[in-house]
């Protein structure tokens, strides 16, 4: 029996959009290491982010409020580094306060990308301070600059593979997520995700080092996720980031034996289309991949980028710290959380 035409668009849709992603993704990165960007995964993972959760091109109001919520955020953690880092205990009162307010907003479904952006801001901005208040302060400008260029990729992806007026929407056949009924779970949950990343925020803040982004950001990623700490679930977000380190390694190694720039693109093109294929899938596996992109593109990022020793052996080290880190955040939530008290995460920006 031939599919009908619902199916033919849903599929249709789905690929314009795995196709959106991986040229933002792609396109992003490349551009960023031509800049010499020292982050070179942020415009295009907040480009993933944007797309993977947007139904239809961004308007210019929507553009503008990501970038302001970007600013404010960023601003923000800068802000709370310069006015308390001479005070350690009431700096990090502050910032568990801080995280346990973007926890508990995530987990109710408020906020929007607000609790995310300032969950990243808040743990990146601290351990950069550490090293140089200078290299802090360019952080959040490069976060602004990275907003604006993911916006600008995002609206190349949509010019560039549009959807068809009357294709219906992806997400039609995607089961309608719950929202808590209850206030004592979300808040006891995110006591538990605050526990959680503190110890770690708290250890890069004392001994300073370059495998503190990937540690936290990874933390971050994984706590913000539908984690219920059912075996499947929790072997789904480890999966998740094995498949992405692999990808990611497969790409660095690529790139260092033919250090080509268009090669970086076309590679970055074919892992992105792989995973994006994945990611837009209306089935719960589709989360497996969510978890891989940003993965995939941090420690490539990472690999490429100027601030750090891009040597082979560093690129495996990283790798395997967000091993490790998958672990201890896993770890974590099945020993703090009874399984009856995890809620799904309702983390997804809506753009």
């Amino acid at each position: 029996m031939p599919p009908d035409s619902s199916t033919l668009d849903a599929l249709q849709k789905r690929q314009r959009k795995s196709l959106r992603i991986a040229l933002a993704v792609a396109l992003g990165l490349t551009i960023a290491e031509i800049q010499g960007e020292p982050f070179t995964f942020l415009a295009p993972l907040l480009a993933f982010q944007m797309l993977l959760n947007s139904r239809q091109t961004p308007s210019l109001p929507q553009a503008l409020g990501f970038v302001v919520i970007i600013a404010a955020a960023s601003g923000f953690a800068l802000g709370l580094a310069n006015t308390l880092q001479n005070r350690p205990l009431v700096y990090l009162l502050v910032l568990g306060l801080v995280v346990f307010g973007c926890f508990l907003m995530q987990l109710t479904g408020r906020g929007g990308p607000l609790p995310a952006m300032l969950l990243t801001c808040n743990v990146m901005v601290p351990v950069l301070a550490v090293v140089s208040r200078d290299l802090a302060q360019h952080f959040v400008w490069i976060m602004i600059a990275s907003a604006g260029s993911a916006v600008l990729l995002a609206w190349l992806g949509y010019a560039l593979f549009p959807d068809t007026p009357g294709m219906i929407s992806i997400e039609a056949g995607r089961e309608p997520q719950n929202q808590p009924s209850a206030t004592i779970a979300p808040v006891r949950t995110a006591c538990a995700y605050t526990l959680i990343l503190m110890p770690a925020l708290i250890h890069y803040l004392a001994v300073d080092g370059e495998v503190s982004i990937v540690v936290l950001i990874t933390i971050v990623s994984l706590l913000s996720q539908k984690v219920d700490i059912r075996q499947r679930a929790a072997f789904g977000l480890l999966l998740g980031n094995l498949i992405g380190g692999v990808l990611a390694s497969v790409a660095y190694y690529t790139v260092a034996m033919v250090p080509w720039l268009p090669l970086l693109f076309l590679v970055t093109l074919a892992v992105a289309l792989a995973l994006s294929e994945g990611a837009t899938r209306p089935t719960p596996e589709a989360e497996i991949f969510a978890v891989a992109m940003p993965t995939f593109l941090i420690l490539l990022g990472l690999g490429l980028t100027p601030i750090s020793d891009g040597s082979g052996g560093a690129f495996i080290s990283r790798f395997i710290d967000v091993g490790l880190a998958s672990l201890y955040a896993l770890a974590g939530v099945s020993l703090l959380l009874p399984r009856r008290c995890i809620l799904p995460c309702q983390a997804r920006f809506r753009g």
